[in-house]
């Protein structure tokens, strides 16, 4: 079984890229989860993600007690979820969580098992959510294979533990993620569309047509999003500093999640125009990772990412990597959609499109170059 806080951390990155796409629209959709709406299920991963600090610091049940009975939303729901989180995150991260115990209904577990048992609510509850999003995603296979081996030997307990639908029928060969989905009573095959936002079925303008993306402009703001991780021993290179892989992979997440915001579906990297590493990151950092769309295209966005740091007690915080990527819009079938136009509202934000308008003409130059160069017989043999 791979180390369950990366799994972890990959979930929560996955579920977090979902959550980000949610609409004003979206709240009384239902999902996949029976009779409970996106608020509902949204609802229940933020109480689940309050609990988890307490109960890895080896609080009993009683001790929590009903603190996270009731609403735990708010008036702002996304911004109750990431706080949440970000305080699960860092107790995941906390160092030798593994060695510690943890109290639960099930009585008092490893904190591998309660791990793993975390990450399996985040997988399934990542793809009831997007059912109700309209969104197409079946888990991936490096989180749905160790989660199948675990579970696998145990189809008959979940099936009996009323936690679970009856498992569901799926074919040997099938992907890993739908074979998952299966065991835990998810029926993979379920195709689901996002309602048009005035009310109207999906594929309303004929049968089998998906619901448009929304074309209203969408504001600069409205998209933009900032995580907080704290980085441990576990991020480390063999220098002691921070890997630059690891704030890559923050770098990229980010930037999905606020072309996912702007645009209303999920958003694929297609290309990194820039990433560049300013000053390294240690081990205790804060890291605030914060994304925006500078541009879009037609299919495609520009996301920029600036990367800060900041020591766990305090202190100035400090620039350290600059990122442009760029994003694709996926529809239902996988194939590349329209997205909104964008709407700049200052001058800075004016400035970053111009920037990234500049980006895009040297990238489109670059290829074509590239692409019609053509060796003289004099250049030196390469390899």
């Amino acid at each position: 079984m791979p180390n369950p806080v990366e799994l972890h951390r990959r979930a929560i990155d996955d579920l977090d890229a979902t959550i980000a796409a949610i609409d004003d629209a979206d709240w009384e959709r239902p999902t996949a989860c029976e009779g409970w709406s996106v608020r509902d299920l949204l609802a229940h991963l933020t109480a689940e993600a309050w609990w988890a600090p307490h109960l890895l610091a080896g609080q009993t049940l009683e001790e929590v007690g009903d603190r996270y009975d009731g609403d735990v939303l708010g008036d702002d729901p996304l911004a109750a979820w990431r706080e949440a989180s970000a305080a699960e995150r860092a107790a995941v991260a906390e160092p030798a969580v593994l060695t510690r115990r943890v109290h639960t209904t099930m009585g008092t577990l490893p904190a591998e098992v309660y791990l793993t048992q975390r990450v399996t609510d985040l997988v399934v509850h990542r793809w009831d959510l997007a059912r109700g999003l309209g969104i197409e995603v079946t888990p991936p296979d490096e989180l749905a294979a160790p989660l199948l081996e675990a579970l696998a030997p145990h189809a008959e307990e979940l099936a009996g533990s009323g936690l679970f639908a009856p498992p569901v029928p799926v074919a040997d060969d099938a992907a890993v993620g739908e074979r998952l989905l299966g065991l835990l009573g998810r029926d993979p095959r379920r195709r689901s569309r996002r309602p048009a936002s005035d009310g109207t079925a999906p594929g309303a303008g004929g049968a089998g047509t998906p619901a448009e993306p929304r074309r209203d402009p969408v504001p600069v703001a409205a998209s933009e999003i900032t995580f907080v991780r704290t980085m441990t021993q576990l991020d480390a290179n063999i220098l002691g500093h921070v890997h630059g892989g690891v704030i890559m992979r923050e770098v990229d997440t980010a930037a999905g999640a606020a072309a996912a915001r702007h645009a209303g579906r999920v958003c694929v990297t297609a290309a990194i125009d820039e990433l560049s590493f300013l000053a390294p990151v240690e081990v205790g950092d804060l890291l605030f990772v914060h994304a925006a769309v500078n541009d879009v295209g037609h299919t495609s966005l520009e996301v920029g990412v600036r990367v800060e740091a900041e020591r766990w007690e305090g202190g100035p915080r400090r620039h350290t990597t600059t990122a442009y990527l760029v994003m694709v819009c996926l529809g239902d079938d996988g194939r590349p959609v329209p997205v909104p136009p964008l709407e700049v509202a200052d001058e800075q934000e004016h400035r970053r499109q111009a920037q990234a308008r500049i980006r895009r003409q040297m990238r489109k130059e670059r290829i074509e170059r590239l692409g019609s160069y053509r060796p003289e017989p004099t250049d030196p043999a390469t390899t």
